[in-house]
């Protein structure tokens, strides 16, 4: 198999961005003499070629509008439009019967039907400068992307779902996200709909203070060895909410996940994350792990208290080499599992 392709980029009147692609693929292959072959009634003295080619040609520019309103920290604000056109063109590539017969037979592409397409997308997007001096900085508030094509080889239905994507950020920690599928060839309308947002907070309670061990052979304050760099100096903590709402097709799912990670000392940490059903009121999954390192050892405790994936997992072993453990768990699923030392 060898294959080739150009993709060639330039300008027109210094605005609009122009891209086009042509990729040529071809095979050569050839069938032995056997049973399985001569049944099929397949030609093995003949060297077999297919080959298949694609051209695409597409524009592109962006606009802009600029306000500083100066008001409430909001020093500037930048609308940009980005549109763009792109039109594929696949040719039709036929072949005869006993090629058919020899391609599906050594698993090679034997031809392709004739395909052109218009592709139209639409981009906005909304930036802010906010801060002053030193402190000023840049952030997206809201993007919306929608996007669509037609298929003029298309007998039926020739346009696709207009997809709309949505993604904003609000007082930079919020981020939100949606999605709506549009059918342009009946009068279904909204096909689907989903919206997502997702809070993130992380910091600290402390410092660690006087430790014994840091990690994998490190002591201080009573083996004289020097701290371990890679290792946190504080205890810090992170936490996570998300929800997710989705409608398609008459059905519809609501549910909200939670997380938090907690490092209490240099080798301990715990996570625990959980998800819940809103529209049936009830947990779906819930998950708890706990992670210490001593010396050379490490050892992590996994628990599923509920849900498909009920059980627990129990693991000790060497950090330089993970082969040498002990392991110990019950899955709903496969049943318990009792390890030894290997």
């Amino acid at each position: 198999s060898h294959s080739a392709a150009i993709g060639p980029t330039f300008k027109i009147l210094k605005y609009f961005n122009i891209r086009g692609s042509l990729s040529y693929r071809e095979t050569w292959f050839d069938i032995g003499n056997t049973d399985q072959s001569r049944a099929l009634g397949i030609n093995s003295s003949k060297l077999l070629r297919s080959y298949n080619y694609s051209s695409s040609l597409s524009a592109s520019t962006n606009l802009y509008g600029t306000v500083s309103p100066k008001i409430f920290g909001l020093n500037g604000l930048r609308h940009t439009i980005a549109p763009r056109i792109s039109y594929s063109y696949v040719p039709e590539i036929t072949r005869d019967n006993d090629f058919e017969v020899a391609a599906g037979f050594a698993g090679v592409s034997s031809g392709q039907g004739k395909a052109q397409s218009i592709g139209l997308s639409l981009r906005n997007q909304f930036d802010a400068k906010i801060g002053s001096g030193e402190d000023e900085r840049r952030i997206t508030l809201l993007t919306v992307t929608s996007s669509a094509s037609y298929n003029a080889e298309a007998v039926v239905n020739p346009w696709s779902d207009l997809r709309t994507n949505i993604q904003s950020t609000l007082a930079g920690v919020i981020l939100m996200s949606g999605s709506l599928v549009h059918s342009l060839n009946d009068n279904q309308g909204l096909k689907s709909f989903s919206i997502s947002s997702s809070f993130r907070a992380a910091g600290n309670f402390g410092d660690f203070g006087s430790q014994n061990i840091l990690g994998p052979g490190r002591q201080i304050n009573g083996g004289g060895s020097e701290p371990d760099p890679n290792l946190e100096a504080k205890r810090t903590w992170s936490f996570r909410v998300s929800h997710f709402y989705t409608e398609s097709n008459g059905a519809k799912s609501n549910s909200m996940n939670l997380s938090l990670a907690m490092q209490l000392t240099p080798g301990t940490s715990i996570n625990f994350s959980q998800r819940y059903d809103i529209a049936r009121k009830r947990t779906i999954n819930r998950y708890i792990q706990i992670q210490r390192k001593l010396h050379c050892w490490e050892g992590s405790f996994e628990w599923t208290p509920s849900g498909s994936n009920q059980g627990f997992r129990f693991r000790v072993n060497v950090i330089a080499l993970p082969d040498i453990k002990y392991e110990n768990s019950l899955n709903a699923v496969r049943g318990r599992i009792i390890g030894a030392l290997q």
